[in-house]
């Protein structure tokens, strides 16, 4: 179950994204009086495919997960949101509806700063709205590259750039400890769980990997960037 909280003010927050450096103190005010804070559980949905904009997001901790759904109830994981990621969504000035979800997979804190009050800021302010669109050019060439690895990358490129991605951008660390379910795996590789599965198995026999339960250590990093380079 969701809580409502309000932990801090946005004038000395220390989990605000790095986009709130370029307002003013008189700015973050008015920001702090029209949001409100939400924890989520993990699997709660922070917003829906298809729901109206009504809000940008500041998300303050945890980890969640950007996912598009497609038809029979298959999904598509885009990418995966850490602490402090702002997030305004795609359809924010073309008809005002999200056009993916957005999902805890931990224990989530989000901060709901209200649509307008962002867009005034945006339209007063330059170099936010600089920073802004820097920060929405990041996300669509990191969509691009999505795009090119599903369409031309075979199973084996999938997976690995999968794991590239969790080890080196999400937990940092290798060995680590996979905090998404095996089919969220799959949906972020784009492939079926059967599929990634066997990926898996082979990738683990013939020692690229370790697996360990949910622990997994890539044993060769060159190789496996070649893999996922060459897909």
């Amino acid at each position: 179950m969701s809580d409502f909280v309000l932990n801090s003010h946005c004038v000395n927050c220390c989990k605000r994204s790095p986009i709130f450096e370029f307002l003013s103190e008189k700015e973050l005010q008015l920001i702090n009086d029209h949001r409100h804070e939400v924890v989520y559980s993990p699997g709660e949905t922070i917003f829906k495919q298809g729901v109206a904009c009504t809000h940008v997001l500041s998300f303050t901790s945890g980890l969640a997960k950007i996912h598009m759904e497609g038809y029979e109830g298959k999904n598509l994981i885009l990418r995966l949101v850490k602490p402090v990621e702002f997030i305004t969504g795609a359809g924010i000035f073309v008809n005002e509806r999200h056009h993916y979800s957005v999902t805890a997979v931990d224990k989530s804190c989000v901060c709901f700063i209200e649509k307008d009050t962002f867009m005034t800021i945006l339209s007063s302010n330059k170099k936010f709205c600089a920073e802004f669109m820097t920060l929405t050019q990041q996300t669509l060439i990191h969509s691009l590259h999505k795009l090119i690895s599903l369409n031309q990358k075979h199973s084996q490129g999938k997976i690995a750039e999968a794991l590239i991605y969790l080890s080196k951008e999400i937990y940092q660390s290798n060995p680590f400890k996979l905090g998404i379910s095996k089919l969220e795996l799959a949906e972020l590789a784009g492939m079926s769980k059967e599929g990634m599965f066997k990926i898996l198995r082979e990738f683990d026999k013939e020692k690229i990997i370790s697996m360990e339960g949910s622990k997994i250590e890539i044993l060769n990093l060159d190789l496996f960037s070649q893999i996922s380079n060459k897909g």
